[in-house]
């Protein structure tokens, strides 16, 4: 069990960290999280999964999110935000360096990855111009396929057979979970239409809710705040720019804690109605 308690001081102003992206190795004896520290940075630490102890710190003055362990346990992929823009990084499991994803023929933002099970493709979103698709690219080569175009996809994995990716895609103000057969569209062949998996409902959109992609680019801003505060020159700026995201943060948070609330409601309106149905 990880406290994220680092340091215990008595007037009660804790060190603290926040354990963030919990990923268990393919062998199930390590897992992986990104550890958000009290000085900004967002590294990456392996864990004995049997004693919670650590095992390895695998970068350090970095900002990382989201790890995605290779089928074999060599490699992990990561969301990397330590230059400003996010990127995704691979960093092998046993110290070595890591290295940026070659991603060939796409201009944008790569982040959220997660490997196929053969270890061949890596799937991730792609950010462009405002919108959010899903993409895999093969990891060794770089070559790259665009299996959504609709802009409003995002957080993509694999099925356990490697034939299929699950996503999130935004309609209408809603996010539902969708899955499509990909296995031809890697190789060259036709894209399928997603399948939504989730059970239709009733619109909660409303004029000021964000669509898709409006909170993660939030977050992302308040990432390359953090990354570039230490620079003394733009102290006062930064810090006026880094309220500014939190503000849009937070709005954007209570705007979709309100539409789930809603959701929720709805969703147990709908039970109580089936239930009286079966009594009658």
């Amino acid at each position: 069990m990880l406290t994220g308690l680092l340091v215990s001081a008595p007037s009660g102003f804790h060190t603290v960290a926040w354990f963030t992206g919990p990923a268990l190795s393919p062998d199930g004896k390590q897992f992986a999280v990104t550890t958000d520290a009290a000085s900004g940075t967002s590294d990456l630490e392996l864990f004995d999964a049997r004693t919670g102890k650590r095992a390895s710190l695998l970068s350090e003055g970095s900002n990382l999110a989201d790890p995605a362990w290779s089928p074999d346990g060599k490699m992990i992929a990561v969301t990397s935000y330590t230059l400003g823009e996010p990127r995704v990084l691979l960093v092998p499991s046993d110290g070595r360096a890591a290295a940026p994803l070659a991603i060939k023929g796409t201009t944008g933002e790569s982040y959220r990855p997660s490997y196929s099970p053969d270890g061949v493709w890596i799937t991730y979103t792609l950010r462009h111009d405002g919108r959010n698709d899903v993409h895999a690219v093969v990891v060794k080569t770089g070559q790259d396929v665009a299996l959504t175009a609709d802009g409003k996809s995002w957080n993509s994995v694999f099925s356990p057979d490697g034939r299929q990716i699950a996503f999130l895609r935004e309609s209408g103000g809603l996010i539902d979970l969708y899955a499509m057969d990909v296995a031809e569209a890697l190789l060259g062949g036709p894209l399928h239409a997603a399948v939504k998996l989730t059970p239709a409902r009733a619109s909660t959109a409303t004029a000021d809710r964000p669509g898709v992609g409006d909170l993660d680019q939030a977050l992302a801003d308040l990432r390359r705040h953090e990354v570039h505060r230490g620079d003394d020159d733009h102290d006062h700026e930064d810090d006026q720019a880094g309220r500014a995201v939190l503000r849009q943060v937070d709005r954007l948070e209570q705007v979709e804690a309100d539409a789930a609330a809603t959701d929720e409601t709805e969703d147990r309106r709908e039970a109580e109605r089936w239930y009286r149905v079966g009594r009658s």
